[in-house]
């Protein structure tokens, strides 16, 4: 058992807390955004990398059926705590939308949040939104980055 204690390795920083930030980014480009804040207790490193992810993928079913707000309240924190740093591609996945009036406008909120941080690629999934279509913000189709 002393022998383990001691082992060399032990004393070293982790493998991952010297990935360069680009190949964490890449990395958790893969997962929903929610794996991948969640991924930032690995290592202390990463507790903010987070904040800089050029790729935002957001699940609504990566949250249980009776916690719509906590998928809101995620996605609004991951904007409010971001910090200056441009976003590749933004996805937003929420199919079971029907009969729920707000679906269509924390999209927006959330798409429109995105062209402030000069969006190049918007992905967004919804089921029907009461009993009409989706309808894409004007200034969503004027976002020059796109």
């Amino acid at each position: 058992m002393e022998e383990i204690r001691n082992a060399p390795y032990l004393n070293e920083e982790d493998r991952i807390s010297r990935l360069p930030d680009a190949l964490i980014h890449h990395i958790m480009s893969f997962n929903d955004a929610k794996y991948a804040v969640q991924a930032s207790v690995l290592s202390k490193r990463w507790v903010d990398v987070w904040k800089s992810f050029p790729f935002l993928k957001f699940d609504r079913s990566s949250f249980s059926e009776d916690k719509k707000h906590s998928f809101i309240m995620f996605v609004d924190m991951v904007f409010l705590f971001r910090e200056d740093f441009d976003i590749k591609r933004f996805s937003v996945h929420w199919e079971k939308s029907a009969n729920d009036n707000r679906v269509s406008m924390d999209v927006n909120r959330w798409s429109l949040a995105s062209v402030k941080y000069n969006v190049q690629e918007i992905t967004i999934a919804v089921g029907q939104c009461h009993n009409s279509a989706y309808e894409i913000p004007h200034r969503l189709l004027n976002c020059k980055s796109l």
